[in-house]
Parts: structure tokens; sequence; C-alpha cells
């Protein structure tokens, strides 16, 4: 007779596996911020939040890519949890530059969906 915890392990896999793929979605999402630099360059210091938002999306995608293979339930909600940490500070840099960016509207335009993408993050780890 199996015990209750390991006949639910293949579905806490796949929920763990699902949320790691979600957090590769969102590393890409934080990639495109890159493209709004071009558009901010009249001031340095606006660029900064889609750097770092572009970087560690990336850094979220390289680590998915090199990771995709590890499966097992100890790695899938390792994996989620650098990914969240990665992508909350990514777009936690994002609402915070809001205050930043508040006297451009150029600016500060970009800034808004990331509000929904750190929700959308922590909602993906933590429900």
């Amino acid at each position: 007779m199996s015990s209750p915890a390991v006949a639910d392990e293949p579905s806490e896999i796949r929920l763990w596996a699902g949320r790691r793929r979600a957090a590769g979605i969102m590393g890409v999402i934080g990639l495109a911020f890159l493209g709004v630099v071009t558009s901010e360059t009249d001031q340095m210091i606006f660029i900064t939040d889609d750097v770092v938002a572009a970087v560690l999306g990336g850094i979220t995608l390289l680590l998915y890519l090199a990771w995709r293979h590890k499966t097992s339930l100890a790695d899938l909600k390792k994996h989620t949890d650098i990914f969240t940490g990665l992508l909350g500070v990514a777009f936690a840099v994002k609402v915070v530059w809001i205050l930043v960016e508040r006297g451009d509207p150029g600016a500060f335009g970009d800034d808004i969906p990331a509000v929904f993408f750190l929700i959308a993050v922590l909602a993906n780890r933590f429900l």
C-alpha cells in the first residue's frame, strides 16, 4: 500500500513543472522591455529599469533553458523559487521606477504593465 504523498507526487510534479514553465514565459516578457531602451535614451536614468528587467528576464530564460530537463520535484520547486526571485526583483524595480519616470509620460507608460507582471509572477508561485 502506498502512502498518499507518493500517490500525489505526479500531480505535484505537473503543478510545479507548469509553474516553472510559466516563469520561463515571464522571463521572455522581461526581455521585451529591452525594446523600450531606444525610446528612452534621452535620459539615461530612464533606461535603468528596462535594462534591469531585460537582464533578469534573460537570466531567467537562460536558466530555464539550461534546467528544463531537471524534473525532480525538489528541482522544480527550487527553480520556481529562483525564477520568482529574479522576476520579482525585475518587475519590482519597474514598479518603483514609476516614481522616477512620473514626469515623462513616454517613459512612464511602459511601467504600468509591470504591476500586472509582478502580480502574475507572485500568483504563479504562491497560488
